[in-house]
């Protein structure tokens, strides 16, 4: 299908519904051992959420008037704790500005993300609530209250995460991270 983006630049896209995440989620299991990737002695494969998402790396509670100043809260947190340079966080708003709201994933989540040549200097992720939901521009998954972002470190090893983040959603810890009071509660929520 080809869309128009925010810019009026035609873009090619696809819609996900978020009913066929499940099957998605298999897919990336399927897929993650062809791109197993050894770090530090450990394989991708063996990478948990929590060894992605630092609880200095997460922020609840956050305002924002709208999505880009949603995503510069969370790209400014990897910005602050070495994970990625300034470049990366203007990066990834570029990239919503130009293809759309496309990392709109779920009703509620946003992952954004920008290639790793946009200043990234470690595999990290970012985690934000927002006291009130801004919209993307998502038809089916606004408004969004969860910004989870992410600094890929390569071109595979984000395949990982994002089949975390599928994970905690179908899981359910995804709406008890939306209603947690405090980071210690969402951090018993990350596998």
């Amino acid at each position: 299908m080809s869309i128009r983006s925010p810019s009026n630049r035609q873009v090619e896209a696809i819609t996900i519904s978020h009913i066929l995440l499940l099957d998605y989620t298999n897919s990336f299991r399927k897929i993650l051992p062809l791109y197993s990737d050894k770090k530090g002695g450990e394989s991708m494969s063996e990478v948990k959420l929590k060894d992605l998402l630092k609880k200095e790396n997460i922020k609840i509670h956050m305002k924002a008037d709208n999505w880009e100043g949603a995503v510069r809260i969370g790209g400014e947190i990897l910005v602050q704790n070495g994970y990625v340079e300034e470049r990366f966080v203007e990066a990834v708003v570029q990239t919503i500005k130009t293809i759309g709201p496309y990392m709109v994933i779920y009703p509620g989540l946003a992952v954004p993300h920008a290639r790793p040549e946009y200043g990234v200097k470690k595999l990290g992720m970012s985690l934000i609530t927002l006291d009130e939901p801004v919209n993307f521009g998502s038809q089916y998954n606004d408004p969004v209250k969860t910004i989870i972002c992410l600094a890929p470190i390569d071109t595979t090893s984000h395949f990982k995460a994002l089949e975390l983040v599928l994970k905690m959603i179908h899981d359910g810890s995804l709406r008890g991270i939306e209603k947690a009071e405090d980071i210690d509660e969402i951090m018993k929520r990350i596998h």
